[in-house]
């Protein structure tokens, strides 16, 4: 019955409910051989609502060499493990199954090789299994997992051509791993999920990234395979929590930018993405992939104050979003928030020769001299030195007595220096103080 062609079966009135049945048979009443249906040609196999415990647990349920149409398993649960070795199956759908010993499909084939209704694919819905296994597997359709608690899942050797989805899967352990061979145009999705441990590989041929949303990742390594582009060019992370996340593994990849986003045309979606990077660095004790990542938050909320105030509904509103977007902006520019010593000492140096360049257009004096030193046609600034000094002394608040401003606008430029060099001073102690620290 089992290894009839399925037109063959049709032509002798045996239908798929009697497969079914003397299937369900032997996987209960069967002998260990038995239990193994090899070289089986299966149609629509629909299997709901069966609990499979046969007289030795720890004996398989083995298909080996089969050629499977469709193969429906639902509120089901097995109690010894289920083996597909070298099969080929068109459509797969199990869900809300109970998996008390390994799931194992090796090398087997997803593919549309049926004139079946169905579309090639692999759907596991409320899976509650120790180990999933897809192990040199040729998969041509999308392969579906969802609210699922996985304690190990591997696609070693697997050869998949669409995409992989999760959604809602706690995994103990994933296992991507290439070798060398063919891959093609692949995405893998994370949605909700938990990933405790394991290796996502991305091989070195092909476009393969990862899409990891909402998820948490664990101590996992991201196993990489090329030399001329950044890993974090097929890997996009967003609302993404790190718990054992080792950041410090790819520093090479991350500096100097530090961007683990996708596309910078919504680069104010993850604004959140970044500060949970940045509270996973900080278990790591990664000082520089904070500093790193907390600039790129810092430069998301900036465009999100963009969107904002262009979708204001008042010219108020737009005015105090704007006013938030320009104090990020000149944020960023003199001092990377707070986290580049040297562009604020550059600043504060660029401010000193500013004013310095300033004084002369309204006056000062030198008390020893009593010269005035202005701009005029003949040159009556005796040295450019002079100046500076006067802004040096006047940014540090130092005032030794020997030059004094003259006159209203002198005095103001004066106290405008002196204001903004007590600030920049305060701020680069500040930052000096928070690296230290950190």
């Amino acid at each position: 019955m089992f290894h009839l062609p399925i037109k063959k079966k049709r032509e002798r009135g045996i239908t798929p409910e009697n497969v079914k049945e003397r299937l369900i048979h032997k996987i209960h009443n069967g002998s260990e051989k038995e239990r193994k249906f090899l070289s089986g040609d299966f149609s629509f196999i629909d299997i709901d609502y069966t609990r499979f415990r046969g007289t030795n647990t720890v004996e398989p349920i083995e298909f080996s060499g089969s050629h499977i149409e469709g193969l429906q398993i639902r509120y089901s649960e097995f109690h010894q493990p289920v083996l597909f070795n070298q099969c080929t199956i068109n459509w797969i759908n199990l869900s809300q199954c109970e998996f008390n010993y390994n799931l194992r499909f090796t090398d087997c084939e997803f593919a549309n090789g049926f004139e079946s209704e169905y579309q090639s694919e692999v759907y596991m819905d409320h899976i509650d299994s120790g180990r999933i296994t897809f192990a040199g597997a040729e998969i041509y359709g999308d392969i579906y997992l969802h609210h699922s608690d996985i304690e190990h899942i591997t696609y070693t050797r697997a050869d998949i051509h669409e995409s992989i989805r999760f959604l809602a899967v706690d995994f103990g352990n994933f296992d991507r791993y290439p070798v060398d061979e063919e891959f093609h145009d692949t995405s893998i999705y994370f949605e909700n999920c938990t990933i405790d441990t394991g290796r996502l590989g991305v091989p070195e041929d092909g476009s393969w990234n990862y899409v990891i949303y909402e998820s948490t990742l664990g101590d996992i390594s991201f196993e990489y395979f090329r030399d001329d582009d950044n890993l974090f060019n097929y890997v996009d992370i967003e609302d993404t929590s790190f718990d054992g996340f080792n950041m410090s593994d790819y520093r090479a990849h991350l500096d100097p930018h530090w961007k683990i986003h996708g596309s910078d045309q919504m680069k104010s979606r993850y604004e959140s993405t970044y500060h949970r990077a940045k509270q996973g660095a900080k278990q790591q004790g990664d000082t520089t992939a904070i500093s790193g990542f907390f600039i790129n938050e810092m430069r998301c909320r900036r465009d999100r104050y963009n969107k904002t105030a262009s979708n204001a509904s008042s010219y108020i509103s737009r005015m105090w979003w704007k006013y938030k977007e320009y104090s990020n902006t000149i944020y960023d520019v003199g001092a990377e928030y707070g986290e580049n010593p040297k562009r604020i000492l550059g600043m504060s140096i660029l401010y000193i020769l500013i004013f310095a360049m300033l004084f002369p257009l309204v006056g000062f004096k030198n008390n020893q001299s009593g010269l005035v030193y202005r701009y005029s046609l003949d040159g009556n600034i005796a040295n450019i030195w002079d100046s500076i000094y006067f802004s040096v002394v006047t940014f540090t608040t130092l005032g030794h007595g020997d030059y004094q401003p003259i006159g209203f606008w002198s005095q103001l430029l004066t106290g405008i220096e002196s204001f903004g060099g007590v600030v920049l001073t305060a701020f680069l102690v500040f930052v000096l103080g928070r690296k230290v620290s950190r």
